[in-house]
């Protein structure tokens, strides 16, 4: 908890990374924390790195920029200088902030692309990978929160390219799931309504293709990729699954029952 801060505040925890290039061993940890009186509560942002060899650590907390109403850090990333990257969102727009190694902010920006940028990865060119929600108009005519995929400078964070997919079902889409393949291409999982979707996209950001799971509520809530660019998914109903590069279905399996030899 930061110092000066109250242990009764409203705290969760974003997520951890390990800076595994210097020869110290440290881990970033990003919280988003409320404070104040109920009435005139701000969402606050805190970076910590800690020592793993001491447990000491230096911090660096601040008020959610860009407005103070809501929202909150969702990913963190570290690149191969040691840099520190967090993204959010906050009052409907996403944004990013650079920190350098010391935890000291290089620059801040928010994003009319998307309301929420919920992961964030760098790719093998140092070019960070959002990946999100963006608020567009379905082809039923109707307002949906439809999946977002950003490639973003990492040296002044500006947009290299930007994709939103609109779901044919003109269903509401929920982004749980992002990797950066060992090509730079960018896979995204989630549920278009009851349903769970893989999205792929190249490096480049063309649109490669959409697999829908046959399943209701199959959604899709873990993903990762190996060295031949094949994909592995798990989620709900207990359902893990391989696909090929091309978005055809390797295998698909039962997960882990709890039963024991």
């Amino acid at each position: 908890i930061p110092t000066g801060y109250s242990s009764e505040y409203n705290y969760n925890l974003v997520g951890a990374e390990f800076d595994v290039v210097t020869a110290d061993k440290f881990m970033f940890i990003a919280v988003s924390f409320d404070s104040g009186e109920s009435l005139d509560r701000q969402r606050n942002l805190a970076v910590f790195k800690i020592d793993l060899n001491t447990s000491l650590y230096i911090s660096s907390v601040h008020v959610t920029p860009f407005g103070t109403l809501s929202g909150g850090f969702q990913g963190i990333t570290i690149n191969a200088l040691g840099e520190v990257f967090v993204c959010g969102r906050t009052n409907g727009r996403g944004f990013i902030i650079k920190y350098k190694n010391s935890l000291m902010i290089d620059w801040n920006r928010g994003y009319t692309e998307g309301g929420w940028f919920n992961f964030i990865r760098v790719n093998s060119e140092g070019s960070l990978i959002i990946a999100g929600s963006a608020t567009r108009w379905g082809r039923l005519g109707s307002f949906l929160y439809c999946p977002l995929v950003c490639k973003i400078n990492g040296i002044d964070g500006s947009i290299v390219w930007s994709r939103v997919y609109v779901p044919a079902d003109s269903l509401n889409s929920d982004i749980r799931a992002m990797d950066v393949d060992f090509d730079d291409n960018v896979v995204i999982g989630g549920n278009s309504g009851p349903k769970g979707f893989v999205i792929k996209y190249s490096s480049t950001g063309v649109f490669s293709w959409y697999r829908q799971n046959d399943s209701l509520h199959g959604f899709v809530l873990a993903m990762d990729t190996d060295p031949a660019n094949n994909i592995y998914t798990g989620g709900s109903l207990n359902k893990l699954r391989k696909l090929n590069p091309d978005g055809s279905l390797n295998w698909s399996l039962p997960a882990f029952t709890g039963k024991t030899l």
